[in-house]
């Protein structure tokens, strides 16, 4: 029997290491657990000190924890590209997002935009500048 492995992540991927753990427990006879939460929080539990075999977090928390001496170094492996979505409330037509006008009109059109504080909304308020829709979309954003 393996040593069970430990690992923390952010909570978005959750769903799919739960899969893994399962598949490699089946396939392998490999016991891996997660532990998850918020990527932030995790990023300042393994600044505290945490300990894990395994830590899957956005590209930027890992390369900062890397620099901060807190990883293995070279050790970082990208595991997957995650895109972002849209979601709209239940009933609503889903917008057209396939040209540049298409989501300016979206974005504009919108009473409120959503966006998480991990990658994902770092890509959004990115995307928000560089479209100068920043100033004008600031009291929507939530």
């Amino acid at each position: 029997m393996h040593r069970e492995l430990v690992g923390l992540s952010s909570m978005a991927t959750r769903p799919i290491l739960a899969d893994l753990c399962e598949h490699l427990r089946l396939a392998h006879g490999t016991p891996v657990r997660f532990e998850s939460a918020g990527g932030v929080e995790v990023a300042r539990r393994v600044r505290e000190g945490a300990e894990a075999d395994l830590l899957v977090l956005a590209a930027g928390a890992i390369a900062a924890l890397e620099r901060e001496g807190r990883l293995l170094p070279g050790t970082a492996r990208p595991l997957w590209i995650s895109q972002v979505v849209a979601a709209v409330p239940d009933g609503a037509p889903a917008p057209a997002l396939d040209t540049v006008d298409a989501l300016r009109a979206a974005l504009t059109s919108a009473t409120g935009i959503a966006y998480s504080t991990g990658p994902s909304g770092t890509a959004l308020l990115a995307l928000l500048d560089r479209l100068g829709l920043a100033g004008t979309l600031a009291d929507r954003l939530v």
